[in-house]
């Protein structure tokens, strides 16, 4: 029953946003009933590899922004096996369930393979399927437009991924200096600016973290294990073997919270609340590096 790109294509140029609750409400209750359907074909699963030669290429995980280093194998000119690189420090040769799901994910049926361009009302959602020049020159046309009326700055840079590199770049030739990204202002932005004030740089990420090799581990605010930081829960599972005094605070009893010696269940909103209490034993008691 799935569908070939450009079926997915054509659907989406005539697809209302209506029609796609009411798909996805019938589709969720299908799914209940009929779990059998296959999603994907067996080449997709990486079974049964087709005849031929194989090729490795070094190349990159981008689900996520951890890009751990992998090698895909491809065999008669197409995808076959997506792998960790033993020699990049990030995966060290092992992937997450995202990165492993790559080749499902380049051969999925309903995967997008041409630009779309709106024609009919904003809200409407109708497209019609076009080039990377007629995508691209729409593009410029209407910015070029926009510069000229209300000026470069009008615009925002909403982004996410490796691409959004690309986009800076390009939005400042532009003009443009308004940007945002959901990590920042959902995950690791209060974080940085922290550690920006505090000593002068920001943390980054991956983070700069020895996890393997720590006596006492306090996980605040992380979901270690459920987010598949790959590295991170490699270091994870590594600090287990070794003992270390595992501690998390989290209202839920999450993956991590199962391997801790300590779970603090603390109300939601009431982190600082405890890390300010931790601070003042530390002081008061003169538990602090001397």
């Amino acid at each position: 029953m799935s569908q070939s790109p450009l079926r997915f294509e054509a659907v989406m140029e005539q697809l209302s946003r209506r029609r796609f609750l009411k798909i996805s409400a019938a589709t969720f209750g299908a799914g209940a009933v009929g779990s059998q359907i296959p999603v994907v074909p067996s080449l997709a699963m990486g079974s049964a590899p087709p005849a031929g030669k194989v090729e490795t290429i070094a190349t990159y995980c981008e689900m996520c922004f951890w890009k751990c280093g992998g090698i895909a194998h491809v065999r008669d000119g197409k995808l076959w096996k997506f792998e960790g690189n033993p020699l990049d420090p990030m995966s060290r040769g092992r992937l997450c369930p995202r990165g492993t799901a790559a080749v499902g994910t380049h051969y999925d049926p309903d995967r997008i393979s041409k630009p779309l361009i709106r024609t009919g009302e904003r809200g409407k959602e109708e497209f019609k399927a076009v080039t990377w020049d007629e995508a691209l020159n729409h593009v410029a046309d209407r910015m070029k437009k926009i510069a000229a009326e209300h000026g470069p700055e009008s615009i925002a840079l909403w982004k996410h991924g490796t691409g959004a590199r690309f986009f800076e770049h390009v939005m400042r030739a532009y003009g443009c200096i308004n940007k945002g990204a959901p990590s920042f202002a959902q995950c690791r932005g209060p974080r940085d600016i922290g550690y920006l004030l505090t000593y002068g740089t920001g943390l980054g990420s991956p983070e700069p973290t020895d996890i393997a090799n720590t006596k006492c581990l306090v996980l605040i605010g992380t979901h270690l294990g459920e987010n598949m930081h790959n590295t991170q829960v490699q270091e994870f599972a590594e600090a287990i073997a070794n003992k270390a005094t595992i501690i998390v605070v989290d209202p839920r009893y999450s993956v991590a919270a199962s391997k801790a010696k300590y779970w603090l269940p603390v109300k939601p909103g009431t982190d600082m609340a405890l890390v300010l209490a931790w601070m003042n034993v530390l002081v008061e008691e003169g538990l602090y590096d001397k």
